[in-house]
């Protein structure tokens, strides 16, 4: 009974800590450069030949559990040979361990079920790390972009060409997402590619409706129309939703702490009621 008290105390205690870190922050710096073609290396890392063959693979199925989550892959600055390597990495070690607790379980027939059961259920894994890394990078682009639409329309105010005032904007601070539309803006006009076709291009390949978005507001500028006010509106509207989003993940993470706390009150609980009836004569 100590001992199942002790452990009941334990790991509510430690659900407690855990449900109170904050989440690993993300170098935006190091991340976003690597999108940037320009800065990739000349020679890249050589892969297995079975991680270039699986790659290609799923390259091309369109299976929920087997396409490659490309846009994540993009914003993260990951390739897709390093995400198939840990797959199969997390395949080979669950296959393992499945093997190994059915022939320490005696129960040979349970390998085959194991094995493709705990390899399976183990690839998943770093799908779901890099969609939960993706979905915060992406929550912390959305909320400088809002930034960029009023630098964009106090550009515009002041009399710039929408090509102008989207490069004279981003270069106005040194955060990492300023950074990378700059650089994406400088390469188009070396390519000779409108600006706003370059921030659609690069909010469709990271999949950032935001940059879409604004990308359509300056190719109507580019016609003439006046957005200004339309700039001010979708920032303001970005940040009305930046802080829901904020609010409904602070108010996840407190639910969270629901079922620990819970936990610690019926472990002191039974704790009293064990010392209430040991010491108790009958």
């Amino acid at each position: 009974m100590a001992i199942l008290l002790g452990l009941l105390l334990g790991l509510g205690l430690i659900l407690i800590c855990w449900a109170l870190l904050p989440a690993a922050p993300v170098d935006l710096v190091a991340v976003l450069s690597r999108i940037d073609a320009h800065q990739q290396p000349s020679q890249p890392p050589q892969s297995h030949p079975l991680v270039r063959g699986a790659t290609a693979y799923v390259s091309r199925s369109e299976h929920r559990l087997l396409r490659l989550p490309t846009a994540d892959l993009a914003l993260l600055g990951q390739e897709p040979t390093q995400f198939v390597a840990r797959r199969l990495s997390f395949l080979l070690a669950g296959s393992v361990l499945g093997a190994v607790i059915a022939l320490r379980a005696g129960t040979p027939l349970l390998i085959i079920p194991l094995v493709i059961g705990l390899g399976v259920a183990a690839s998943l894994v770093p799908g779901r790390v890099t969609a939960a890394a993706a979905m915060r990078m992406r929550r912390d682009v959305r909320a400088q972009v809002a930034t960029a639409f009023d630098l964009v329309a106090q550009e515009r105010d002041a009399g710039r060409a929408p090509a102008q005032a989207l490069q004279t904007a981003t270069e106005i601070a040194d955060s990492p997402v300023f950074t990378r539309l700059a650089a994406t803006l400088r390469e188009a006009r070396h390519r000779g590619v409108p600006a706003w076709q370059a921030l659609s291009e690069l909010g469709r390949q990271i999949e950032v409706r935001e940059l879409t978005d604004l990308s359509e507001v300056m190719a109507t500028a580019a016609d003439g129309a006046a957005v200004s006010t339309g700039l001010r509106d979708k920032a303001a509207a970005l940040r009305s939703a930046t802080r829901s989003d904020e609010r409904a993940a602070a108010n996840r993470r407190s639910e969270l702490l629901v079922g620990p706390v819970a936990l610690l009150v019926v472990g002191f609980l039974v704790l009293l009621l064990h010392a209430v009836l040991a010491y108790t004569p009958i």
